[in-house]
């Protein structure tokens, strides 16, 4: 499924339309690592949804594997140790992530979900 599972730190910066900063698992500011299958066709992305493009995504990792604090509630010694320095060029990883993409994926935006929430959750 291309994804671990697991929670990390990124520090991704809150999205402003939500009250209050958005902490994550247990206060920790840790997301899922969701899935990489079709991940060109799901923008925005990070939890956030705060960047619109893999472009975006790609200049997000490289700041904040700098030693940008984007988010003012995530100190770099918060961030994931598993943040590394890229190696690839953004071409070849865009390109990569495009090959991850089934043209069959169903795009359609459900009218409601189990949970009862309205649709895409606080955000819209």
């Amino acid at each position: 499924m291309f994804t671990d599972y697991k929670t990390h730190v990124l520090g991704v910066i809150d999205n402003e339309k939500l009250n209050n900063s958005d902490k994550g698992r247990n206060d920790t500011y840790a997301f899922r690592t969701p899935t990489l299958r079709n991940v060109t066709l799901t923008a925005p992305y990070m939890h956030s949804g705060k960047l619109q493009s893999l472009s975006e995504v790609l200049v997000f990792y490289d700041q904040v594997k700098d030693g940008t604090q984007l988010n003012a509630n995530v100190s770099i010694s918060q961030l994931d140790s598993l943040l590394r320095p890229r190696v690839t060029r953004s071409n070849d990883l865009i390109e990569f992530l495009h090959a991850l993409t089934d043209d069959t994926f169903d795009r359609s935006v459900p009218t409601q979900v189990p949970s009862g929430l309205s649709v895409g959750g606080k955000i819209q």
